[in-house]
């Protein structure tokens, strides 16, 4: 009988692994280099792991959807980590807009074209959130957060701006304008 249980047991924990490789998740999924990943214990590096799966459940779930409010965001200046995310790299200036109680990703490409990365943006009652972190709950819809001001009315621009989420920003400058979306060109 023990031997039995042993058996159904150990095929359990066997077939979770082969589940679990068919969706594995790497440190470059993380956002974070294969070098520092080693440096963490097995138990850090799982609690990541976790945390992943809860955030992208939550994306899965259409929990960060809707619509609303438009904003133009100019993000520009400073330095993003990319792929391997060894190191930082400038990135060419992007211009994106986003409707209230929508999340998305933007494209920021190196200076020379050759890297690229997605950044995370979410515009929900009010705030933009921007550079989600991958792994880390609290920072799931953005690891900084601008609120809204009168000021973007005719543009703001944040300067020096950092983030600890997937890509960390680094001296990036962010402009946010509100855009009337119910204006419609004349010809």
């Amino acid at each position: 009988m023990f031997a039995v249980q042993r058996k159904i047991f150990f095929c359990g924990i066997a077939l979770g692994l082969l589940m679990l490789a068919g969706c594995a998740v790497t440190p470059n999924t993380l956002g974070i280099s294969a070098q520092t990943w080693h440096k963490y214990s097995k138990a850090k590096q799982q609690a990541l792991i976790v945390g992943y799966h809860s955030v992208s459940s939550f994306y899965k779930s259409g929990q960060a959807k809707h619509g609303g409010r438009l904003l133009q965001v100019v993000v520009a200046h400073g330095t993003v980590k990319m792929p391997p995310f060894v190191k930082s790299y400038t990135y060419r200036p992007v211009i994106f807009t986003i409707p209230e109680g929508v999340c998305r990703s933007v494209i920021l490409r190196n200076q020379k074209a050759q890297k690229q990365v997605a950044v995370g943006a979410c515009y929900k009652h009010g705030i933009l959130l921007l550079d989600p972190s991958r792994y880390d709950v609290n920072k799931r819809l953005g690891s900084i957060r601008f609120y809204k001001s009168p000021l973007w009315r005719q543009g703001f621009s944040y300067r020096n701006v950092h983030s600890t989420g997937f890509v960390r920003l680094k001296d990036a400058t962010i402009t946010i304008r509100i855009k009337d979306a119910t204006k419609t060109k004349r010809k």
